[in-house]
């Protein structure tokens, strides 16, 4: 079986950079990350980047988030005080749906 290394071909010491002229339009990319679905799209003008929006996997998962988190409200607080491992409870719930949170807001 034949390996990607297999079909790599040398370049030459010139072979830096690909040529090419930007040219006016919109272009969509969607790659599976390992968080959930990036959804991008850019608007060229001028051989500029004029617009570029993204949806980031955190983004399909803000409901269920939301909805976990009530539950989780529910359990550990009443009318009379609030338990406290509810921040721990909370740092659980967000972790399950997207890890990466933890270390992209401190």
């Amino acid at each position: 079986m034949k390996t990607s290394l297999d079909f790599a071909v040398p370049l030459d010491k010139d072979d830096t950079a690909v040529p090419h002229t930007p040219v006016d339009g919109k272009g969509y990319g969607l790659v599976e990350a390992p968080r959930g679905s990036l959804i991008h799209r850019y608007r060229i003008e001028n051989g500029l980047i004029a617009e570029e929006k993204f949806i980031i996997p955190t983004v399909h998962n803000v409901l269920a988030i939301e909805r976990a988190l009530q539950v989780a409200a529910e359990r550990y607080i009443t009318s009379e005080r609030v338990d406290m491992e509810l921040e721990q409870a909370v740092g659980r719930v967000v972790r399950a749906f997207d890890p990466c949170i933890a270390c992209a807001t401190h």
